[in-house]
């Protein structure tokens, strides 16, 4: 498996690798590590994963990030010369190439697994003209890969459209064995936020997401003396010390908790606490079409979530009754929409209750992991 970031913060990645180690599959996962921070090298179940570090950059840093890809694509093609391989899986258009030299040296089966548009997400960062040199070559990659992955229909057509002859959908739906039913009462007691109603962002901090608005809805709760609410973040990247800096000096720290990366079997223990999953993303193209995993993985943990009101989150939260959408551009109406739940616990009991039914009859990564067994066992 190649991935150009790393490993460990992919929750797509991991319910993958753990799928095919569970069905006999010996995996090697290389990734890049893009903030030089993780192990080099470490092992999980049969999985063994190897992290590249090549210049601590920015993702979209028009200087570095393309210099790093190139490096990690060269890297990862020589380091798999040495080794058997039956498959090659390539996360995202940016370790396409790799994968594609792979396959074809290797004689191994390229799966071209997107996560994401990858042209609609790169669009809001670099010229035009990059854009659409990217859009060409994944047309023309993505013609050579055996099998093509995606986490739902919208992104289907768009593979389509690119070349992609035959797509199977992937949905990013929550592994329930993580999800336990842990106590709220317990789990706030633990994280220290007894008393609290804790607002939830679990993620990447990166441009798109909306993570600046949490400074402003906590500066307006300030200013109207409400003390109880706490925004709890939980992740890296680009745009934390940015955060923690406006927090620092707009003081605010009573309303921020912040937690760094969480391995997933432990993620359930930061669900429990909250109260409302904050998916508020930005109207962007690349959100348009995104079905995120922490949506479904607050649908499986019973959480009222606070959704974007466009696209196919939009979809979701309408079809499951899982929580409020509003404008993610309008701070006055999310901050009315948090008082809203806050003051109403009784709706939120009633979305923990139906979601829970909803999780348990197709809403699960147990019911759509064959998809990925079917590939590799070469029975699609």
């Amino acid at each position: 498996m190649l991935l150009a970031k790393a490993y460990r913060p992919d929750p797509r990645v991991y319910k993958e690798a753990a799928t095919l180690s569970r069905n006999g599959f010996g995996i090697y996962i290389l990734s890049w590590d893009r903030e030089c921070r993780y192990p080099k090298y470490e092992e999980d179940a049969k999985n063994q994963i190897f992290q590249f570090r090549f210049l601590r950059t920015r993702k979209y840093s028009l200087l570095k990030f393309p210099l790093c890809i190139l490096l990690f694509n060269i890297v990862a093609t020589l380091w798999a010369l040495t080794k058997r391989i039956d498959y090659v899986h390539s996360n995202d258009f940016d370790t396409l190439p790799a994968g594609f030299a792979i396959s074809k040296i290797k004689r191994a089966k390229l799966v071209y697994d997107a996560h994401e548009s990858y042209v609609d997400a790169i669009y809001p960062f670099v010229p035009t003209l990059i854009a659409s040199i990217v859009a060409v070559a994944e047309s023309v990659l993505i013609r050579k890969a055996n099998y093509v992955i995606t986490e739902n229909e919208t992104k289907k057509q768009i593979l389509t459209k690119r070349g992609a002859s035959k797509v199977h959908i992937l949905p990013n739906y929550p592994m329930l064995s993580l999800f336990r039913n842990l106590d709220q009462a317990s789990s706030k007691k633990a994280l220290g936020l007894e008393g609290k109603f804790v607002i939830l962002y679990i993620g990447e901090v990166m441009p798109g997401r909306n993570i600046e608005m949490l400074i402003e809805l906590a500066t307006l709760l300030k200013a109207r003396g409400i003390e109880d609410i706490v925004f709890m973040i939980v992740g890296t990247g680009i745009l934390l010390p940015q955060i923690k800096k406006m927090v620092k000096l707009k003081n605010l720290f009573r309303y921020f908790l912040f937690v760094e990366w969480v391995p997933p079997k432990d993620l359930q223990l930061y669900y429990a606490a909250s109260d409302v999953v904050y998916i508020l993303l930005e109207p962007q193209p690349i959100n348009m079409i995104s079905m995120p995993n922490k949506l479904f993985e607050a649908i499986a943990s019973g959480k009222t979530v606070l959704a974007s009101d466009f696209g196919k989150i939009k979809e979701v939260v309408t079809s499951t009754g899982c929580g409020l959408l509003c404008n993610p551009t309008d701070v006055n109406e999310v901050l009315s929409s948090i008082i809203f739940l806050m003051n109403n616990p009784d709706l939120r009991r009633k979305i923990s209750r139906r979601t829970a039914e909803i999780t348990e009859g197709c809403l699960s990564w147990e019911k759509v992991e064959h998809v990925l067994v079917d590939i590799y066992a070469k029975k699609c």
